[in-house]
């Protein structure tokens, strides 16, 4: 496995429906006993715009949770799942509640978003509010992202099999580009920790209108249940460039 083989930075694109809390999901009790080994970054899962529909185990507490964000119509991708957990808490809310007075933000998910598609949403709700009723998604054709692929899915989209590359779209388009991030500033000692990339992007957090770098409210930041603290950025991991 990637942590045997001594992996600092494990990118994760699969994800399943979250079997009770986050602290009985087998596989977010594994991340939490592995957390030390490797930073895991975990797709958020393509459920959206339905709130609730964080998948495990992108719902870990210590895993890097990513969203996908539509660089064409600058905004969330109307696909990606939304917060603020998993389906089991929407019936268990009290649950979540206890549990964030001692996790506290990493109880609450996505973390961050990075370029995975479109198209993308109108925002129905405030920031850093419950997207209910759902937002909208954008009238307009998808962008994709030119990924590198092998096997079945290599010509899904171009109708050029045999090339190494195709058109696609999702969270897991997202994931790898945000491990990627992580992984340089990893390599450059810019960060040692999931938590330290969370904590980066938390005080780096700026208010626009489509939350593309997160939402804070009295100054003090707020997970937002579509895009966590917002777009990844190397400048926002200790680099001095975007």
């Amino acid at each position: 496995m990637a942590i045997g083989k001594g992996a600092k930075v494990i990118s994760l694109s699969l994800g399943g429906e979250l079997q009770g809390s986050v602290e009985d999901d087998p596989q977010c009790r594994f991340i939490e006993l592995h957390k030390s080994d490797a930073i895991f970054v975990v797709a958020v899962g393509n459920s959206g715009p339905k709130p609730w529909t964080i998948g495990t185990p992108g719902a870990a507490p210590d895993a890097i949770t990513v969203g996908a964000w539509s660089s064409h119509y600058k905004s969330i991708a109307s696909f990606s799942s939304r917060g603020p957990q998993g389906a089991w808490y929407e019936d268990n809310t009290e649950t979540l509640v206890d549990q964030a007075q001692q996790l506290g933000a990493n109880i609450y998910k996505p973390d961050m978003v990075a370029p995975g598609g479109g198209p993308g949403s109108i925002l129905v709700a405030p920031p850093g509010q419950i997207p209910v009723p759902y937002d909208e998604e954008i009238d307009g054709p998808p962008d994709m992202i030119l990924s590198g692929v092998t096997g079945w899915t290599d010509g899904m989209q171009d109708l050029t099999p045999g090339d190494g590359f195709d058109f696609m779209r999702g969270s897991s388009m997202a994931t790898p580009l945000a491990a990627g991030l992580i992984a340089y500033a990893y390599d450059r000692g810019l960060i040692s920790s999931a938590q330290e990339v969370k904590d980066l992007m938390a005080e780096s957090v700026v208010n626009t209108p489509n939350l593309m770098y997160g939402f804070a409210q009295d100054d003090i930041p707020v997970k937002d249940p579509r895009v966590g603290f917002g777009m990844i950025t190397l400048s926002r991991l200790g680099g001095n460039r975007d």
